[in-house]
């Protein structure tokens, strides 16, 4: 037998699915939702209940772990405070202030002195195996709770030296593991001399916080270290020391309670850890997952006995709604049919008034809509067709008007008049620049030849009454700019600026590069201008004035400048009555060599 191609049984399940009926393809989509759906419930179900007993359970322990931390507390300071009074009086301290001989001479006296001591305090005999005393006579001392195997002297010597080199007169207690048992010392202290050392061997009843009742932690789950974080308990095997080691100095230190969530291979933990307010020390707990979700597993099985009943009556309900769907799509069917045709005309009439009942309706609008967008069409073509015959007809008027001035310009010439004749020159390269470059970015260059050619229109009505001088940078005359932006300046000091009346007028345009920036200046030597007028120019509405070739003003072309180069545009008018004025314009550089080294002077 062959191999099966699953590409193949793949499409062809496919197009099974597709030549389905919509009754079948709706029935089936419904069926599929509801599935997906309940899925989706009821995993959801399950997360929220299992969330909610993880919450539930995280906020017990955390709660049971600070209670876990006061006793604590309360424990060390019982046995730190208790062996202290212990010392401080009746016949330990007697022991402690004897001398050697003293001590030789009453050992039989005093032979179990210690013992009476322990069991006459509660704190130190609740959690005390065994305790050792070595005054500075170097006899020792000690006391072991009924059952409990007395050490050799050799032992008992080596657990009181290895104890005494980690106290100081700064430090006189400490809390430590030797040989695998948790020990107390203390260093005795009387009159601020040394006089012996006291030890005491912890039970595990110290370390005990749990009673046998509890159904989340257990005894052997809980991880004691002092604070020092050295491990005085640490019965559970899910984690190593380096691991404790983190979870117990978690912030450096500086923490007070917090929880978290640790995967191992066998299970996942949830883990509490702890620092005792009274004397930082740490605790930590490690309670498995598995544990807590043993209360989950009966709602997981409720939720699934739900899910089947739901998907039974959903899949009934979704067959009875699939069959009054299907029947209004057979209408749409026709509705589309009559659209293939042409006949948009044609009314539907929907078996019920549902969704797809209000699309049938819909449709016979929608057929209403296409035959008069048709017709609009229609309309639009030979709108379409007389315009283009007008932009036709208006690319023919310029060269018609440029033909007629130039045979004007000819018969000037002819008649002698060549002022006429190079006036009429300079109208038609206006002209010709205007309808070319509207809207445009120019060179400076094309710029200035454009207010040669109005200069010399000008100069017809006012003769020799004004010069115009441009002092021009060279490496200014490729930089683009955008074009007409010059001509109503000069415009202004020829219209305003100057007293016709006389002669001697003159207007001089400059260009320079300073960095990347492009100056220009217009100034003239005419009547100047006041505060007000200046304000008008640039601040109010645009002037009424005579219109220039192409019907530009001041404020025009300072909004338009505003509009390309933002911020990076500024103008400055400078005016005296009587003097003159200047108008300098500064333009971000555009185009030419915008790498050029600077020159000593500070020009780009």
């Amino acid at each position: 037998m062959g191999q099966i191609d699953v590409g193949l049984m793949l499409k062809l399940i496919r197009k099974k699915i597709c030549d389905m009926k919509i009754r079948t393809k709706m029935g089936l989509s419904l069926l599929v939702i509801v599935v997906l759906c309940c899925f989706g419930i009821g995993l959801y179900s399950y997360r929220i209940a299992k969330n909610a007993v993880i919450e539930n359970a995280e906020v017990t322990v955390t709660n049971l772990v600070k209670q876990m931390g006061l006793n604590l507390d309360e424990r060390i300071e019982a046995v730190r405070d208790v062996s202290y009074q212990m010392c401080e009086t009746g016949k330990i301290n007697k022991i402690l202030n004897m001398n050697v001989a003293e001590a030789k001479s009453g050992m039989s006296k005093y032979k179990d002195s210690l013992s009476t001591a322990v069991l006459q305090r509660n704190a130190l005999y609740d959690y005390t195996k065994y305790a050792l005393l070595r005054p500075e006579s170097g006899i020792i001392y000690e006391y072991y709770k009924t059952g409990m195997k007395k050490k050799k002297a050799l032992e008992e010597e080596k657990i009181l030296n290895f104890l005494s080199q980690k106290l100081t007169t700064a430090s006189p207690t400490t809390w430590m593991v030797y040989d695998g048992q948790a020990y107390f010392a203390r260093k005795i202290v009387i009159d601020y001399q040394d006089r012996g050392t006291l030890c005491i061997a912890l039970t595990d009843d110290f370390f005990q916080f749990i009673g046998t009742t509890s159904d989340y932690l257990k005894n052997e789950e809980v991880v004691v270290a002092n604070a020092q974080g050295e491990f005085l308990k640490n019965a559970q095997q899910m984690f190593g020391i380096k691991e404790l080691e983190q979870i117990l100095d978690y912030n450096n230190g500086s923490f007070y309670v917090y929880t978290d969530y640790e995967e191992k291979e066998d299970d996942s933990y949830l883990t509490i850890a702890l620092k005792t307010q009274d004397n930082s020390w740490r605790l930590a707990c490690f309670m498995p997952f598995s544990r807590l979700l043993q209360g989950v597993t009966p709602i997981y099985g409720a939720i699934i006995k739900v899910m089947i009943a739901f998907l039974l009556l959903s899949g009934m309900i979704s067959y009875i709604f699939s069959r009054t769907i299907t029947r209004n799509a057979d209408v749409i069917v026709q509705g589309m049919k009559n659209f293939e045709e042409g006949h948009f005309e044609r009314k539907l009439k929907p078996v019920n008034y549902d969704e797809i009942g209000l699309l049938a309706l819909q449709m016979n609008f929608m057929g209403l809509k296409i035959q008069g967008l048709m017709g609009l069409l229609e309309q639009k073509e030979r709108q379409k067709m007389e315009t283009e015959f007008q932009v036709l007809q208006a690319q023919i008027n310029p060269h018609f008007l440029y033909n007629t001035l130039g045979s004007l310009k000819w018969v000037a010439y002819r008649q002698g008049n060549k002022d006429l004749a190079a006036s009429i020159d300079s109208l038609i390269q206006l002209l010709r620049f205007t309808i070319k470059n509207a809207g445009a970015m120019i060179t400076l260059s094309e710029e200035i030849h454009y207010i040669e050619n109005y200069v010399a229109i000008e100069k017809m009505k006012y003769g020799d009454m004004f010069a115009v001088n441009y002092q021009l940078e060279p490496e200014t005359e490729e930089l683009l700019l955008p074009g007409f932006v010059l001509q109503p300046f000069v415009e202004n000091s020829i219209l305003h600026g100057m007293d016709m009346a006389e002669q001697g007028g003159e207007i001089c345009i400059c260009a320079k590069k300073k960095r990347n920036i492009l100056e220009l200046s217009i100034s003239d030597n005419g009547c100047g201008m006041t505060e007000e007028k200046k304000q008008e120019l640039l601040m109010g509405e645009p002037e009424k004035k005579k219109r220039g070739l192409n019907s530009i003003g001041i404020r025009i072309v300072d909004q338009r400048l505003r509009n390309i180069y933002g911020e990076k545009y500024q103008i400055v008018m400078d005016s005296e009555i009587g003097k003159g004025t200047r108008i300098t314009l500064r333009l971000p550089v555009t185009g030419g060599k915008e790498n050029e080294v600077e020159d000593s002077t500070g020009r780009g």
